[in-house]
């Protein structure tokens, strides 16, 4: 994952020049296939001698001159990652446009982004008061098969990698308790999602239509009714959080909030997907600080009282750095409820002893 055409961002995104990467098999090919994040990429490698080619081994990197990509390194093959950025020696001259570096392999390593993941869908989970079982590999993939059928248009279906741990984690997500899979905020499991995303609008095709039509009209240039869209979230009976799964379109890792009873249909976060769950995990976390510490403070306040202060807190704060990222509405039901738990939670009610 290293070379001297690949920078590192201080946002932790791989700016990727001109680079494809692939793994070699045990003998060196002439020409490579790279599943890349959004499409499958073939580029010839040069022509090599007999002697410099014997040098390649199996198991390593080849970064291929091809074109300019901006990635995310979670979007890198899973469970691939460089042992240590490479010496001098280990990487070959600046010739032909190919670039090598020794990797550990898929067996003995797991990615650091990886594992930086994993723990925070642990840390999310303790937020959640109803957890369903973890999902196996095979429901998820299987998920993409039914979505695929779902979208005939839609040449690749992805579920960004982000998505994918949070039902390898749990397979649902309920934030309180008597929640109806609507009430509060609901992750679906990748069982239901596709079926979900039907019922929304009707199961009918011509529903379907008037929506993309109103929200054209509109000047919107994409809705959920556009194949692509799956239903992944709810915040109340109307309200519902989609996941473009499109590897191919633009749209891809963003999530858009509807409100399906009066055709509202809004950006909610852009991609790539981690924006959404950063969205979650701030939000949990602000709220747990606020009721931390107006609970010390103010132990003997109602909580209504409590939260009046506490919602005239988060707007007054939510103005300056909010509004641009998160559908104001989604925003106030999304808050509502985390506080809702938190009152009712183990640990609120120790705060406010």
């Amino acid at each position: 994952m290293y070379s001297n055409k690949t920078n590192v961002r201080g946002d932790g995104t791989f700016f990727v020049a001109d680079c494809l990467m692939m793994i070699l098999s045990d003998t060196f090919p002439n020409k490579v296939e790279f599943l890349y994040p959004r499409r499958n990429i073939t580029g010839k490698i040069p022509k090599l001698s007999a002697k410099r080619s014997f040098r390649y081994k199996p198991r390593t990197i080849v970064l291929l001159c091809c074109e300019r990509r901006e990635i995310h390194p979670l979007d890198w093959q899973r469970n691939m990652s460089a042992s240590e950025k490479p010496s001098k020696s280990d990487v070959e001259n600046d010739r032909d446009g190919v670039y090598i570096s020794n990797v550990c392999s898929k067996e003995d390593t797991v990615t650091e982004q990886t594992h930086i993941l994993q723990a925070r869908v642990r840390s999310l989970k303790a937020a959640f008061l109803e957890l369903g079982s973890p999902t196996p590999p095979e429901d998820i993939s299987s998920l993409a098969n039914r979505a695929a059928e779902k979208f005939p248009s839609v040449k690749k279906i992805s579920i960004p990698i982000e998505l994918r741990e949070i039902w390898m984690a749990a397979s649902e997500w309920h934030l309180s308790h008597n929640h109806c899979d609507c009430f509060g905020f609901n992750i679906f499991s990748p069982n239901e999602v596709v079926q979900v995303t039907a019922e929304i609008f009707g199961n009918d095709e011509e529903l379907l239509k008037q929506w993309r039509k109103d929200t054209a009209s509109a000047g919107k240039e994409t809705s959920c009714a556009h194949e692509g869209w799956l239903c992944l979230a709810s915040t109340s009976e109307y309200d519902f959080i989609f996941v473009n799964v499109d590897a191919e379109s633009p749209f891809f890792g963003r999530t858009r909030h509807v409100v399906n009873n009066c055709c509202e249909d809004e950006d909610l976060t852009s991609g790539p997907f981690d924006e959404f769950l950063t969205r979650v995990e701030n939000l949990i976390e602000r709220v747990r600080h606020a009721l931390s510490a107006q609970c010390q403070l103010q132990a003997q306040q109602s909580e209504v009282a409590l939260w009046t202060e506490y919602e005239q807190s988060m707007r007054s704060s939510d103005a300056d750095t909010d509004t641009d990222t998160l559908h104001d509405d989604f925003m106030e039901v999304l808050d509502a409820e985390i506080w809702h738990f938190y009152q009712n939670s183990q640990y609120g009610k120790k705060q406010k002893r």
